[in-house]
């Protein structure tokens, strides 16, 4: 598996220290956040993970991207790292995980047109 391999390369350190260096960069969290999801990391790591993820998306929580990125790797992390649900529900997070739900929202009539046009 190539997330596999890409854990055992170091994978994770690169990941965390690009997005603590590159806080800044929406992009490159996004695309961070999308990485984490794969990881096949531990119970042991996982809470730093998802206090990464959610520190991307309260930085940017103006950045669709990032909160759906965001979003999708927390998940994952629920299924996966059960225990992580509540450090999700703590005080801190969970402001961050409202922010994100009004991101998120539907596509508007114009954006399904585009969809649809596009399939």
């Amino acid at each position: 598996q190539n997330s596999e391999l890409l854990l055992n390369v170091g994978g994770l350190d690169f990941v965390t220290t690009e997005m603590a260096t590159h806080s800044n960069s929406p992009h490159l969290q996004a695309i961070s956040c999308g990485i984490l999801r794969h990881l096949p990391i531990g119970k042991d790591k996982a809470n730093d993970a998802v206090n990464l993820v959610l520190t991307a998306m309260k930085t940017h929580s103006d950045d669709g991207l990032v909160q759906y990125e965001g979003c999708r790797a927390l998940l994952q992390y629920c299924c996966h790292v059960p225990s992580t649900a509540k450090l999700m529900k703590s005080e801190e997070a969970v402001p961050i995980l409202v922010q994100s739900q009004f991101m998120l929202r539907l596509p508007t009539s114009n954006q399904k047109e585009m969809i649809h046009t596009v399939n």
